[in-house]
């Protein structure tokens, strides 16, 4: 079996290597970039079907050892096998229809009693929970765990800021003081000690997790896919990624940002269903934040959280897309939104999730 494998991988590489693919066989998922074109999608090998994903040799992830690391329910989607060409990795996986069972597509589908969806989210988020508390511990946050890619890669070591907004955030400085002058002030401080807090030596809470944790990544009966970020990451990492993905993006910015992750959600609730579970999604964001409080407590952190907090933020709202290109009534929102996170630094970050006045 490994061999038949191995045969799928290796007709896999040929056709990536020519670029030459058989629609009746293959089917890409389409991408943020043209650089991610044709190395994620789902290959029909003689009647059956299999995922397979080209990864960077810099983004391999030993799979064996994040199984050793998880209890069920949680776990990750079957490697039948992988094959390293050039600076790639190929992975060859167990076929998932992923769009049916990620976590979005479950609690937008109305087959489905909000009872169940309550339930389903609840025990997944409690194994959440017990994972990050069995595997916690203090160090320092040097932006060298695996997650920290969408963090610390996109805003010192990468060059992904200075493509968008210039050197020490000029062009974004300058769009702000256009847009929204009254939160100037807040933001030249905010941009004049980024570097120097990150910088600076800060002890954090890590814990083993996804790394990369948002509805599109899981399915609430614990099943993972897209692992490459799984490790021993920073708690707030994932925290922060969940919340601002509920928060701004996949109500909104998804829909008039991102047209490619458009044609992998599905929504048929209507609007008081909807409402009911974004209500239910904000209540578990609170208690999952109490839960990493608490821990940042239990190593004598609490005067860290703000800070990390806000630069961890900063980089999903503005380092995803770059918004400069928005629609102005969006930018207005966003630095809008974020400001009131810097302009209100004195207080505690759990009361600020949502009482924010500006929504999306």
């Amino acid at each position: 079996m490994v061999d038949r494998y191995l045969t799928i991988i290796k007709y896999i590489k040929d056709c990536y290597e020519k670029d030459n693919f058989n629609s009746n066989v293959f089917r890409f998922y389409k991408t943020r970039a043209e650089k991610g074109k044709n190395r994620v999608g789902i290959i029909n090998y003689q009647g059956e079907k299999f995922f397979f994903k080209i990864i960077k040799k810099e983004e391999y992830n030993d799979e064996n050892v994040i199984k050793t690391k998880l209890k069920i329910p949680l776990r990750i989607v079957d490697k039948y096998c992988e094959y390293e060409f050039g600076d790639n990795v190929i992975n060859l996986y167990k076929y998932i229809n992923t769009i049916d069972r990620n976590a979005f597509n479950f609690l937008r589908n109305n087959r489905y009693s909000f009872e169940q969806k309550n339930e389903k989210l609840d025990v997944f988020f409690k194994h959440i929970i017990q994972l990050m508390n069995n595997t916690c511990y203090c160090a320092k946050m040097d932006g060298n765990s695996k997650s920290d890619r969408w963090f610390w890669m996109r805003i010192c070591r990468g060059n992904r800021a200075t493509n968008y907004y210039g050197n020490d955030f000029k062009r974004l400085l300058e769009d702000i003081k256009k847009y929204c002058p009254e939160s100037i002030k807040h933001y030249r401080h905010f941009f004049k000690n980024i570097y120097n807090y990150l910088s600076s030596s800060h002890d954090t809470v890590y814990s083993y997790n996804h790394g990369d944790f948002h509805d599109f990544n899981f399915c609430l009966d614990g099943l993972f896919w897209d692992v490459e970020t799984f490790g021993f990451n920073p708690i707030l990492n994932d925290f922060v990624v969940y919340y601002w993905h509920f928060y701004g993006r996949e109500d909104h910015l998804i829909y008039k940002y991102s047209p490619w992750l458009v044609h992998y959600m599905k929504n048929t609730l209507d609007d008081k269903s909807l409402y009911q579970i974004r209500q239910l999604k904000e209540n578990m964001i609170k208690r999952w934040f109490m839960d990493i409080q608490s821990l940042f407590y239990k190593y004598n952190l609490e005067n860290n959280i703000y800070e990390e907090f806000v630069f961890k933020l900063f980089c999903r709202v503005f380092l995803i897309d770059n918004i400069l290109n928005y629609e102005k009534e969006d930018k207005k929102k966003i630095y809008r939104y974020f400001h009131y996170f810097l302009e209100n630094s004195h207080k505690d970050v759990g009361n600020l999730l949502f009482n924010n006045p500006i929504k999306f």
